[in-house]
């Protein structure tokens, strides 16, 4: 009798002590909730007609390539779509209202720091690399800048590109309009202190191309002693903008050209290579036909001279005499032909 009546009085033991132990146990938190995910923007389609649209062409995986886009988008890039017309090349970047600040942001992204300019060249330290801030931020090789004219619709446009010469520039840009001695060359990402092989080639640029010199840079070997001139460029062709470096005596600014007054022919001195003792130059002869067809002929001079720096030269032509003088030295003085009158085309 005790013991059955043991059972119930332990099952009523046992059946408060776990009510007691739930009651003091606390509630079970719910999850945390999640930040909500953003949805991803959107560019919004443009309607207002004009303007300039900007892209880029990549070398690299495509994510990043989009991401790299979306990294060029700054003041007073718009961020938007072109409504119509054949969409731009490359990934998209935005738009811009007016071709100066379309040239502004070539500019900027043509290297990865700002060009080198024209004051006395330095030798040391790195020299600018075309879309090197892309290179670094996002392992990606930078082949083209591409400005497209937007057409009143909203869409796309071809444009009548000027050449170089007649293109006006923004306000502080110092781009000088130059031309090829050659009809074709390499275009290289870096200076080197002798000349690399065509292999190694970024790209390639030919006369048909608009150019510009936007800077000047000595690279030297090792020892100081042996000194290549290049000359840091931006080129145009059609509506894509490529940046890098050239051999100094390959391109001739507009202005450094000496015209022969008597005859359609010009001449320029372009600094070419420099060592310890000796500074050497080309000497590039331009000569234009009754087609109007330009050739060109080029000339290597040098000379001695003793120290790291260049000494002063120039071209003249006076009583159908070609000078050049360099440094206090008359380096050459040649009597200058007639050239043959060629009939014009019918």
């Amino acid at each position: 009798m005790g013991y059955s009546s043991a059972i119930p009085r332990a099952l009523d033991v046992a059946l408060c002590t776990l009510v007691s132990v739930l009651a003091l146990a606390p509630a079970s938190a719910s999850p945390p909730a999640q930040p909500e995910t953003p949805p991803p923007s959107i560019p919004r389609l443009i309607d207002e007609g004009g303007g300039f649209w900007l892209s880029v062409e990549l070398i690299g995986p495509r994510g990043a390539q989009l991401e790299a886009a979306k990294s060029l988008i700054e003041d007073p890039v718009e961020d938007g779509l072109p409504r119509g017309g054949r969409p731009p090349p490359g990934e998209l970047v935005g738009r811009v209202e007016s071709l100066d600040q379309a040239l502004a942001w070539v500019h900027r992204h043509a290297f990865d720091s700002p060009p080198l300019g024209f004051e006395e060249p330095g030798r040391d330290g790195p020299a600018p690399l075309p879309g090197g801030a892309l290179l670094e931020s996002h392992g990606l090789h930078l082949t083209a800048l591409v400005v497209t004219a937007g057409a009143p619709s909203g869409g796309t446009r071809d444009y009548p590109w000027p050449g170089a010469s007649a293109t006006l520039l923004p306000e502080g840009l110092d781009w000088r309009p130059a031309t090829l001695a050659v009809a074709r060359t390499p275009l290289f990402a870096a200076p080197a202190p002798a000349l690399p092989p065509a292999s190694e080639r970024y790209l390639e640029v030919s006369r048909d191309h608009d150019l510009w010199q936007v800077g000047v840079l000595d690279r030297c070997d090792d020892t100081g002693r042996s000194c290549l001139r290049w000359a840091q460029v931006i080129t145009r062709e059609g509506s894509r903008f490529h940046a890098g470096w050239l051999p100094n005596w390959l391109l001739v600014p507009d202005a450094a050209w000496v015209v022969d007054p008597d005859n359609p022919r010009a001449f320029a001195l372009r600094a070419a290579h420099h060592e310890l003792d000796r500074a050497g130059f080309v000497l590039i002869e331009r000569q234009t036909d009754a087609e109007g067809e330009r050739h060109f002929s080029r000339e290597g001079l040098a000379i001695e001279h003793i120290g790291s720096s260049w000494p002063a030269a120039s071209a003249s032509v006076l009583e159908d005499t070609l000078t050049v003088q360099v440094g206090p030295h008359q380096l050459l003085s040649r009597p200058l032909e007639p050239l043959p009158t060629l009939p014009s085309p019918p």
